[in-house]
Parts: C-alpha cells; sequence; structure tokens
C-alpha cells in the first residue's frame, strides 16, 4: 500500500513499488507518481554512491601522491645539502691551491733572486 512504501521512505528505503493495477484517476496518478519518486531517489542514491566511491578512490591515490612527493622532497633537500657541502669543499680546495700557487710564486721570485746575486 502507499503507507507503507511511504513509511519505508522514513527508513531511507526507496526499493519498494506500490501496485496501481485496478485504480483508476487521481488515485492512480498519485500511485504511479509515488513509484516514479521511488525510482528517482532509488538513482540519485545510487548516483551518489557511485561519486562516493570514486571520491574515496581518488583521494587514495591523493594521499599515495602526497607521499611520493614528500618522500621526493626529502630526497632533493638531502641532495642539496650533500651538493653545498661538496660546493664548500672544492672552494676550500680551490682557496688553498690559489694559496700554494702564491707561495710557489714567491719562492720561485727568491730563488730567481738569490741566483741573479748568487
Amino acid at each position: 500500500s502507499i503507507s507503507v512504501v511511504l513509511k519505508e521512505f522514513s527508513n531511507y528505503k526507496f526499493t519498494s513499488k506500490v501496485d496501481s493495477s485496478g485504480i483508476q484517476g487521481d488515485m492512480k496518478e498519485f500511485i504511479e507518481n509515488v513509484n516514479f519518486l521511488t525510482g528517482e531517489i532509488s538513482g540519485l542514491l545510487k548516483d551518489s554512491l557511485i561519486i562516493g566511491l570514486t571520491l574515496d578512490e581518488a583521494s587514495d591515490k591523493l594521499i599515495a601522491n602526497v607521499d611520493v612527493l614528500n618522500t621526493s622532497s626529502n630526497e632533493a633537500a638531502a641532495s642539496l645539502e650533500e651538493t653545498a657541502a661538496a660546493l664548500e669543499e672544492i672552494t676550500s680546495t680551490i682557496v688553498n691551491n690559489s694559496e700554494n700557487v702564491a707561495k710557489m710564486s714567491n719562492y720561485a721570485q727568491e730563488l730567481s733572486n738569490s741566483a741573479k746575486t748568487g
């Protein structure tokens, strides 16, 4: 009956339909409209479920991608630190080499002067 179907609506059950055979006029139209509404609500709920499942799957993928991004960012930061340390070491070596070249130049000049003066 119509009242049973409408009570089921209050319990979020939208699957039952009312038999309209043998009924005519406005009452038949009302029953057909209730049955149509039942089908439409069921369709909307099905669509909502599909959308919810799709969103759940997409959010899982997003979380996984964020984890990959975090890992990659941490690895990149570590690589940058290593690169900076290597550059500091190279700079220090170049400075030391420059100082040694200057010393050697001075020694060569002194040696040249000593050789000239005998």
